[in-house]
């Protein structure tokens, strides 16, 4: 969790502390969130159906609380769309659902299920790219704050060939610019519709 709502890229400073060292009590807190169930002690039940695989997760989980806890999960279509309508409006750092058939196996490295994801649109400005400027592999956003001041709110995913060319074609670089030429990875995460801390106070 990062400032009251889910943030995957939040947990990317975590990383350095795997293992025995203790991560400093100001990063922000970490959660376990279980949607499926491979293995239950020495029992693989990968080829059992979703719904017994997940009836399984359920019992393993009754004496389980945050942070560890389950996702969601229901067979009403209507009670599945009233979720992704009110995820959209609250901006709590869901990206969308995902459906699958209740009666499907577990397959490694095949997708047998559908993400439906949840599209906000907003204007911002590229204040920023990773790669060349010719050929950008990233851009990185900025949206300007209450002070007019011009803050970084986070990066897109990776640019195919086509848009990183169509891009580049129409990208102008700026003399004067607020950032400063390296940006902190914790600034470069899921894009925020509230601007981050100011670039000059981050660290490099």
């Amino acid at each position: 969790m990062a400032r009251g709502r889910l943030d995957f890229a939040a947990l990317a400073p975590r990383l350095a502390y795997r293992g025995r060292r203790r991560p400093p009590a100001q990063l922000a807190p970490a959660a376990f969130l279980a949607f499926d169930l491979l293995a239950a002690d020495d029992a693989d039940v990968r080829g059992e159906p979703l719904r017994v695989r997940r009836s399984l997760l359920e019992q393993l989980a009754e004496t389980r609380r945050p942070p560890l806890q389950l996702t969601p999960q229901t067979a009403d279509p209507a009670q599945a769309r009233r979720w992704l309508e009110e995820y959209a409006g609250a901006d709590v750092g869901v990206e969308g659902l995902v459906a699958k058939g209740a009666s499907q196996r577990y397959l490694p490295g095949q997708r047998g299920w559908v993400k439906l994801r949840i599209h906000n649109t907003q204007e911002a400005t590229v204040g920023a790219v990773i790669g060349p400027v010719e050929q950008p592999v990233r851009l990185i956003l900025g949206l300007v704050d209450g002070a007019g001041r011009l803050r970084v709110a986070g990066a897109t995913h990776p640019l195919s060939s086509r848009e990183s060319a169509e891009l580049a074609a129409v990208l102008v670089g700026a003399d004067d610019h607020p950032w400063p030429a390296e940006l902190s990875t914790r600034q470069l995460g899921r894009f925020s519709r509230e601007p981050g801390r100011s670039p000059e106070s981050s660290p490099r």
